[in-house]
Formats: structure tokens, sequence, C-alpha cells
């Protein structure tokens, strides 16, 4: 039986975890836009964007099957720890040899090509890190996690402040995402040879290739929604222009801000929905979902008022009068929290009941719909456009799954 103190432990160390990053993170970007202003902030956002833009395929669905594959039986880390660690360090390899040939081949200003080839070199040592803090996911000790979240960040944001301040400028940026990259490596690392010691160094090639199979689905699957939720920012940038995506990027970020409630719970619930499925409990399973969806969704629309409402006096507070050109945009991409909160349990329930299949269509359909709404609604409306175009892909994605779960799990209704 799942216990709903040990979820509860587990949402409140992932929640704190994904608190600590993105304030301090929110925190650091809101001093590049009034250090650095609008166009260079365009510049620093659009490296997070590629970054994040190949993330599925440094990722490699590696993150699913091996926090479901963990879960159900933590012995298997013991094993195969270097499997997953050659897997990751090839396809974040792979990550960053993508990126490097895309910006080339975009064209950008020289200034701005030459920063977005220096940032991509933290692909590496964060990719292989990332898949460590898995891990520790998996094995739900998460206050591990958020030891490393607090570190880290507390470190970014230390010395960028120090190098705004003292007039080092934007470059000086991409050599602190490479340090900083290296620092969250090297505490995962200690502390997952501190908590569970020995592991077997060799390498199994067909557990590789059994790994590799069962990711598949999850790689296609992340790829289809980073690209629907990171193309945006790379379109508006080319058709529009660095400034316009650093308008837009204001409003995305204080909206990423506010997602760490939905991420901190996927992952706390995941372990103990990926058992209840494996164990044969589809009722347990979906009194979970049922559960979890009425409580994000219900959450996160008395957010999105409250955002809409004050969405100027933040805008304006955090970032300055520059940026009340973000205004629009922040009031209408808010409310693409709740359907974020609602899509997140959704694609959870659908990957631990095997039913990743039809939801990579499902979010390949999106990303179509999103890219053909960004080139009609951009050259018009600008960033305005980028959000509107988001909002309404996520809508589609969450309708078509909603539906395939209500038949196949349970249905759930808000109200009761």
């Amino acid at each position: 039986m799942v216990s709903n103190a040990s979820i509860g432990r587990n949402w409140f160390f992932l929640l704190a975890a994904r608190v600590t990053p993105r304030l301090l993170g929110g925190v650091f970007f809101a001093l590049i836009a009034r250090y650095l202003g609008v166009e260079q902030l365009g510049i620093y956002a659009l490296a997070s964007y590629f970054t994040m833009l190949v993330n599925p395929l440094v990722n490699m669905g590696l993150t699913q099957v091996s926090m479901r594959d963990i879960a159900a039986a933590p012995g298997i880390l013991r094993h195969h720890f270097l499997d997953f660690i050659v897997l990751r360090a090839f396809s974040a390899t792979v990550g960053l040899v993508l990126v490097q040939l895309a910006v080339r081949l975009l064209h950008y200003p020289p200034s701005t090509t030459h920063f977005l080839l220096l940032t991509a070199w933290a692909i590496l040592p964060v990719g292989i890190a990332r898949l460590l803090q898995d891990f520790l996911v998996a094995l739900e000790i998460n206050q591990y996690n958020l030891f490393i979240e607090f570190a880290v960040n507390a470190l970014t944001l230390t010395a960028g402040t120090w190098l705004l301040v003292t007039g080092y400028g934007l470059y000086s940026l991409a050599f602190l995402s490479i340090s900083t990259g290296l620092v969250r490596l090297g505490l995962s690392l200690v502390i997952m040879s501190w908590r569970i010691g020995h592991f077997v160094f060799r390498i199994n090639l067909a557990f590789l290739r059994s790994r590799i199979t069962a990711a598949l689905n999850f790689l296609v699957i992340e790829a289809f929604q980073s690209v629907d939720s990171r193309i945006d920012g790379i379109m508006l940038s080319k058709m529009q222009g660095e400034a316009a995506l650093g308008l837009y990027s204001v409003a995305v970020t204080l909206l990423q801000m506010l997602a760490f409630i939905p991420d901190a719970y996927y992952q706390a619930v995941f372990p103990s929905m990926a058992r209840s499925y494996a164990h044969g409990l589809k009722q347990e399973l979906g009194a979970l979902y049922k559960h979890s969806f009425r409580l994000l969704v219900i959450l996160s629309i008395g957010v999105a008022m409250v955002i809409t409402v004050l969405a100027d006096r933040i805008v304006f507070l955090v970032f300055g009068p520059t940026y009340e050109n973000s205004v629009l945009v922040l009031r209408i991409i808010v409310w693409s929290i709740v359907i974020y909160s609602a899509s997140v349990v959704l694609g959870t329930v659908a990957i631990v009941s095997h039913n990743e299949r039809p939801y990579t269509y499902f979010a390949g359909i999106a990303m179509v719909v999103n890219i053909v709404l960004n080139l009609i609604l951009i050259p018009t409306w600008s960033f305005v456009g980028s959000g509107i175009a988001r909002l309404c892909s996520m809508l589609l994605l969450v309708t078509l799954v909603y539906r395939l779960i209500s038949k196949r799990i349970s249905e759930v209704n808000l109200f009761y």
C-alpha cells in the first residue's frame, strides 16, 4: 500500500529542491535583465532555449526508464550504474554537437553565436549530474537533491552577481554556467558514492540494448514536448530579434518559477504510481491519479488568477519598467500553468501504465500545431503570438491525453 506520509515527505523535499533553483534562478535572471538590458537578456535566454531543445536527446528517455526500473527494483542500480552513465555521457555528447551545428547553421550575429557555442559546453556535466539526481529521486532520498540544488544555485547567484556588478558582462556568464555544471556533477558523484556504496563497474551490452529500446518512446515524447515548449523562443529570435525574445522570456521565466509545484509533485508521486501499477494495484493507481489531478489543477487555477490580476506589479517590481511590454503576454501564458499541472499528472499516469505510445502521437500533434501557430502569429503579434500559440498547443495535448486516461484508467471530476 502506498504511504501518504511517504508521498508527502518526498513532495516536501522535492518541492524545496524545485523552489530553490527557480527562486534563486529567477533572482539571477532579474539581475541580468537590469544590468545587461533587453537584447543581451534575449541572448542569454536563447542559450537556455537551445539547451532545453536538445534536452530530450541528452535525457534519451533514461529519466523515466531508470526511475521506473529503480523504483520497482532498487538493486538494479548497483549492477547497472555504469551502463546508465555510459548512455547518458554518449547522449550528452550528441546533444552538445547538435547545438553547435544548429547555432552555426542559423547564422546569428557573431557575438550571439560565440556566446551560444561556449554556453553549450555545460550540457556535458549537467546532463550526467541530472541522471545521478534522478537516481536519488527513484530511491526516495530527496533531501540530497535539495542540498545539491541549493549549493549550485547559491553559487551561481553569488558568483553571477559579482560578475555583473564588476562589469564582466555576458561572456563571463557562459564560463559560470560551465563551472557550476562541474560543481553539480562533483556533488552528485560524491553523494551517490557515499549513500549507495559499491557499484559493479562493468558494461552489460544486453542491458544497454534493452534500455535503449525501452527509452525510445520516452525519447520521442520528450523530443515532441521539448520542441513544443522551446521552438517558440528560437523562432521568435529569428523572426523578431533577440530583444523580442528578451521581453517574452521575462514572462516565461516567471511562469517557470510557478511550475515547481506540479514538477515536484510529479517526481514525488512517480515512484508510488509505478509500484502500484507494477504490483497490479490499478484501483490504487486510479485513486492517486484522481487525488493528484484535483489537487494540482485547483491549486494552479488560484495561482493563475492572482498572477493575472497582479501581472503589471510583478513585472515592474522584479524586472523594472523597461519590461512593461511583457505584462500582456504574462497574463496570457500564466493560464498555461493550469494546463501544465493537468498534463503532469496525465503524463505520469500514461508513462507508469505503459501508455507512452499514444501519448507520443498526441505530443507530436501538439508540436506541429504549435509550430504552425507560431508561423502564423509571430509576424503580426510578435511575442504575444508566441504566448497564444503555446497556450493552444498545451490545451490540445491535455485534452487528447485526458480522453485516453479516462478510457483506460479512470475518469476524474474536479468537484467530487
